[in-house]
């Protein structure tokens, strides 16, 4: 409750401040998620995000996300800083870091890089980290969508982590709609595999940018995000 209000409010304050506000571009979203293994299997994200535009090269951003599953009786936080260079007005590269913690336990930390590139109907995105604190853990991703039109467009990720012990993989495909001067909302169907088990699920979500490139340029940067569904 206190990211989601907290989220709001940083929105409302940078878009009143007029002229300011340029500078901005973020986006709060929220998502549900359920599993073909076990009944009671669920889980719900919420997350928000902030890039201020240095000039027309270089940007920051600042990421925060929480992460709800009902098999853990406590919440995953995740904190990631992005570093963005715009080489021109199609390609983005950046470098990122980040920590995330289970609780009240310690954090993890996570460094890596992203690449992004978009061009009329669509837009893709990558990236690669590697935690400094977990031995072997590895995480990659990849996701893109296609624009039918102003308001219709399909959308598909990939994700995978490398865990040392065990490979994680994720594979999901679906469709987004924007209303006009609204929030976007989506649906998705994908599988996730492991050396332990594999599970379907179906997600739901929705999600409102806001300042003047209408959201940041990239996406949240988590193990989570690369096994967890969620756009």
């Amino acid at each position: 409750m206190f990211l989601k209000t907290t989220l709001a409010a940083a929105s409302i304050s940078v878009v009143a401040t007029g002229a300011f506000a340029q500078q901005f571009s973020g986006e709060l979203t929220i998502d549900v998620y359920a599993f073909s293994e076990g009944d009671s299997l669920t889980a719900t994200n919420y997350s928000g995000a902030l890039e201020y535009n240095i000039n027309r090269n270089f940007a920051v951003a600042a990421d925060l996300a929480s992460y709800g599953f009902s098999v853990l009786n406590e919440s995953v936080s995740n904190f990631t800083l992005h570093g963005i260079y715009h080489l021109n007005e199609q390609s983005s590269v950046g470098v990122f870091v980040g920590s995330e913690a289970i609780g009240d336990a310690a954090a993890t930390g996570i460094v890596g890089i992203e690449a992004g590139y978009e061009t009329g109907q669509i837009e893709v995105e990558g990236y690669l980290g590697t935690y400094d604190n977990v031995s072997g853990t590895t995480i990659f991703g990849a996701s893109g969508s296609y624009q039918f039109n102003d308001a219709i467009s399909a959308i598909a990720e990939v994700g995978f982590a490398d865990l040392d012990t065990t490979d994680v993989n994720r594979f999901s495909v679906g469709a987004e709609y924007e209303f006009a001067s609204g929030p976007s909302v989506y649906a998705e169907v994908g599988t996730i595999g492991s050396d332990i088990a594999d599970s379907a699920f179906i997600g739901l979500g929705a999600s409102v940018e806001f300042g003047a490139d209408r959201g940041t340029t990239f996406n949240r940067r988590s193990i989570w995000e690369a096994v967890n569904p969620g756009f």
